[in-house]
């Protein structure tokens, strides 16, 4: 009996210890699912817990705390402050968070975090311009800020200048990135302030403009290039472009320590860049696209004659060249004169179907075109359509010796049933003129009631218009819309 009850005890001690194991493991499991997506405990970021946290709540708890911290300089009791985003400093929370829970992929490590401590750094990064910018922001709070000697092209002069170095006073910038830094670092508000030092300028009046001058020497440099009918030069502020000129602030610092430059380096070049686009967009400028001619077919579809030869394109082929050789000379101080060489591009032609039998008149007119034929060595208007005669011809009166009628081909632009003409200084008369067909400029087919007689030319003629019989210009004024063709020839 004592052996079987304590087998029994035994069985029931068993069984607890077990159970304890089991609800240990449980236990266990439980805590490595919890902190899968949680920052393990004794976790702090920059000193501060997150142990538990998701990413998200650590994320906004980084914003939050970047969003309280700045940095406050003063300089000869004058504050300047910046929020980090001012200063460049952004927080890279993707980094941070990666760092954060990079244990977590383990449950080894989530175990034994409970036993050991862990602090993350923030990952930050910096934006250079806005860093600058602050940096020249603090610098401008000083009462009298050291002025380095620097250049300027003066477009009225059409030279560069040299605007004069002036000593001054600075502050120790060191010191303001330091507190950038530590700002960036602990997500905390940093305040500081800088002393004032006398500072000298680096780059003095005097080098500036010895930089001056030989960019000066340097833009007088003649240049000029032609495509064989017009000459090109670049103006003095598109040379001015071309020369690349140091960076004197730069090169001179912002004053405290470490500001010393070696000014010795510093020097006047040639930027190729801009040397290129200009030669390139003059290239472009010279270059003409080919214009489409027309030749006149019968109903046949046989060329008639070319009634418009078109234009030839023609386009730079050597800018590329013409670009080495300027920099070549520029680059050894001597004048440059190029030429520009082309490719030639033949005229494409369309057709134009012209009536039948129209290959013999002085216009070649397509079926069924009105155009009017003024000829001026029979004193006479013809009304076309096509090639056939549907009016005329009909006797007028041309220009006078001094006063010409005008010769080529036009079109109606301009149409009055009646008009006073003359009547203004430069003309000897002031007369009623009926159905007025302008076709180029002042000259135009028109009714000349005072007329007697016509179909003449010479001494009493017109001022330059065509004067006709008064039923005649306004069979032509009724029958011929604007744009119509007027052929005016000896």
């Amino acid at each position: 009996m004592t052996i079987g009850k304590l087998s029994a005890k035994a069985s029931w001690a068993l069984i607890a210890l077990l159970g304890a194991l089991l609800v240990a493991v449980i236990g266990v499991g439980a805590y490595a699912a919890y902190f899968a997506d949680r920052a393990l405990p004794r976790t702090t970021v920059d000193g501060q817990s997150v142990s538990g946290q998701n990413r998200d709540e650590i994320a906004q708890g980084l914003q939050e705390r970047a969003s309280h911290a700045s940095i406050n300089v003063t300089v000869d009791g004058t504050l300047t402050s910046a929020t980090l985003e001012e200063a460049g400093i952004t927080i890279d929370t993707d980094a941070t968070l990666d760092d954060v829970f990079a244990p977590n992929g383990s449950i080894l490590s989530r175990i034994s975090s409970l036993f050991t401590s862990r602090d993350v750094q923030v990952v930050t990064s910096r934006d250079d311009a806005a860093a600058q910018a602050l940096t020249q922001k603090v610098s401008a709070s000083v009462d009298q800020p050291v002025r380095e000697g620097s250049i300027q092209f003066n477009e009225d002069g059409g030279a560069f200048s040299v605007i004069e170095a002036q000593e001054g006073h600075s502050v120790d910038l060191e010191q303001l990135a330091s507190a950038c830094d530590e700002a960036a670092r602990t997500l905390t508000t940093q305040d500081i302030d800088l002393p004032m030092i006398a500072v000298s300028p680096t780059v003095t009046t005097q080098i500036a403009q010895q930089l001056a001058d030989k960019a000066n020497t340097m833009l007088e440099i003649p240049v000029s290039i032609t495509d064989g009918i017009h000459t090109y030069s670049p103006d003095a502020r598109e040379r001015s472009t071309w020369i690349a000129l140091p960076d004197l602030n730069a090169a001179g610092g912002a004053g405290g320590k470490g500001a010393a430059a070696n000014t010795g380096a510093l020097d006047v070049t040639w930027n190729e860049k801009p040397v290129r686009a200009w030669v390139e967009s003059t290239a472009l400028s010279t270059n003409e696209e080919p214009t489409k001619g027309v030749k006149n077919v019968n109903s046949r579809g046989d060329v008639v004659a070319v009634a418009d030869p078109g234009k030839s394109g023609w386009t730079v082929n050597n800018a590329g060249e013409v670009a080495d050789e300027l920099l070549a000379a520029l680059k050894d101080g001597t004048a440059y004169e190029g030429d520009f060489d082309y490719d030639q591009t033949e005229p494409e032609f369309t057709t134009r179907e012209i009536a039948d039998g129209a290959g013999d008149k002085v216009y070649q007119a397509a079926p069924g075109e009105k155009w009017i034929d003024v000829d001026l060595s029979n004193a006479s208007v013809t009304a076309y359509e096509g090639a056939t005669v549907v009016q005329g011809p009909i006797p007028m009166v041309p220009g006078k010796p001094g006063w010409e009628t005008v010769t080529g081909t036009f079109r109606i632009y301009l149409k009055h049933q009646d008009q006073m003409m003359g009547c203004s200084p430069g003309y000897d008369y002031c007369t009623y003129t009926p159905w007025v067909s302008y076709f180029h400029g002042d000259y135009a087919l028109h009714g000349a009631p005072s007329r007697s007689s016509f179909g003449w030319s010479g001494e009493g003629g017109s001022h330059g218009c065509v004067n006709m019989p008064v039923d005649g210009a306004q069979w032509i004024y009724n029958w011929a819309p604007v744009g119509t063709v007027v052929v005016s020839h000896y």
